[in-house]
């Protein structure tokens, strides 16, 4: 792909206390002492923020390709707080494409500074445009995986309902208006039973469990949260957050399940200062 190591020109957003608030109440979280959800950068990331204004007319191109876009893992490091009123600015950079059988993979990187010129975080998402064939789609589903054996133990759970708006919350919190979160029928043409929940969305409940269980209740101690999403997530699924002290060192290993008992967020790994 042509595309393949530009960085795109930086784009700024305030912000604001409203947005914030918004977010936090669409992932049901919440502002502490002043400082904003970490995954609230997803405002001015490449997913939510950059990716519909900037990279998709470029990279991706027409709508059909949109909608067969899966988010497949995102990376997302941190290393300064956000509170409302802050001004963020993300350079896009795309790192790779390449072809796999089940379609094109894309990876794209952010940097993302404040109005005081200092990083706030760096993001990476690995997206997997879908070829669109039956069969492609159900080996990516092989591929991904469902059931499985916990891989880390489990010191830490958390319990929550998607509620029906949830998607529609999500989007006018985050941005991302995609229509496979906003329209059943859309949703269906796209090879899915229905519309469903974002996966920035699964991450940032994943998000709020690692800072409440573990890190005393304090956004600033999330240093860094990479996952990998398996399965879509629909409004109504009652889904479990689990999660543990890897062996052999300090970071947590995390996972999503459904009420099925099917990982939708699996190889989640979080790190704390």
């Amino acid at each position: 792909m042509s595309a393949v190591g530009k960085s795109f020109a930086p784009r700024a957003r305030v912000v604001s206390d409203a947005d914030v608030a918004a977010y936090a109440e669409a992932t049901g979280d919440r502002v502490r002492d002043g400082i904003a959800p970490p995954m609230v950068v997803v405002l001015a990331s490449i997913i939510d923020g950059v990716l519909p204004t900037v990279v998709l007319p470029e990279v991706i191109g027409d709508r059909d390709r949109l909608l067969r876009l899966l988010h497949g893992e995102e990376e997302i490091n941190w290393s300064a707080p956000i509170r409302g009123g802050d001004t963020l600015t993300t350079v896009a950079t795309v790192e790779a494409a390449e072809e796999k059988g089940t379609g094109e993979l894309l990876v794209i990187g952010t940097r993302i500074s404040n109005q005081r010129s200092e990083e706030v975080a760096r993001t990476r998402s690995c997206l997997m445009i879908r070829d669109g064939k039956p069969t492609s789609i159900r080996a990516l589903r092989e591929e991904l995986g469902g059931r499985r054996e916990r891989t880390a133990p489990e010191t830490f759970s958390a319990n929550w309902r998607v509620a029906a708006d949830q998607p529609e919350r999500y989007a006018r919190a985050s941005g991302d208006h995609n229509p496979i979160h906003l329209d059943d029928a859309v949703a269906r043409r796209a090879g899915l039973r229905g519309r469903i929940l974002h996966g920035t969305c699964t991450m940032a409940f994943a998000q709020r469990a690692v800072i409440d269980a573990v890190a005393d209740g304090d956004p600033r101690r999330l240093a860094s949260l990479k996952v990998r999403f398996t399965k879509p997530v629909y409004p109504g699924d009652m889904l479990t957050c689990a999660g543990g002290r890897l062996q052999g060192g300090d970071d947590l290993g995390v996972e999503v399940r459904n009420q099925d008992g099917l990982v939708v967020l699996r190889d989640a790994i979080a790190r704390l200062r």
